[in-house]
């Protein structure tokens, strides 16, 4: 018996995260904001993001889960999964510079901001946090992908069973 492919895991696991972001507001909407359910939603995600009202997008009246540059990150790499077939024959393991690249834009808009240049913008924090998220996924992926193959290997091998990764 085969165990799930690797690529169809992260997937899901992307896709399940992505549509997880909208669970705060929609809960917030039909509970009120300040619910139990709509609380542990918006806290589930405070550690990864400020989630600043004034930098979230909003569904139904309430912000999502995180702010508009994370958001940006998360989708982005949703895509970056979904494009990453056409290119993984091209698309080496360690491209460590390439997310050095990726995450560059980030860094000059939060700088430009901070040192008062130019404020960072709705636009400016949503195209830099797209930027990155494509290129991380389809970086990032090779190694999800043969880090899940060797767990699903290691697993499926404990049961008697044989696993033959396609990643």
């Amino acid at each position: 018996m085969r165990g799930p492919t690797p690529y169809i895991v992260v997937l899901v696991a992307t896709v399940v995260w992505c549509g997880l972001l909208f669970a705060p507001p929609v809960i917030a909407s039909v509970d009120g904001p300040h619910s139990g359910f709509a609380h542990f939603a918006y806290r589930f995600y405070a550690p990864i993001c400020h989630q600043l009202d004034s930098r979230s997008l909003h569904v139904l009246g309430f912000k999502l889960a995180v702010c508009e540059r994370c958001c940006s990150i998360y989708f982005s790499f949703l895509l970056g999964v979904l494009v990453f077939p056409l290119f993984k024959r091209n698309i080496a393991t360690s491209e460590l510079h390439w997310l050095l690249l990726a995450v560059a834009p980030m860094v000059v808009d939060v700088g430009l901001d901070i040192a008062g240049i130019h404020p960072a913008t709705a636009m400016t924090r949503m195209v830099s946090g797209s930027f990155f998220g494509v290129v991380a996924g389809i970086v990032l992926l090779p190694s999800l992908l043969n880090g899940l193959a060797s767990l699903f290997h290691h697993h499926t091998q404990a049961q008697g069973c044989a696993y033959e990764s396609k990643a």
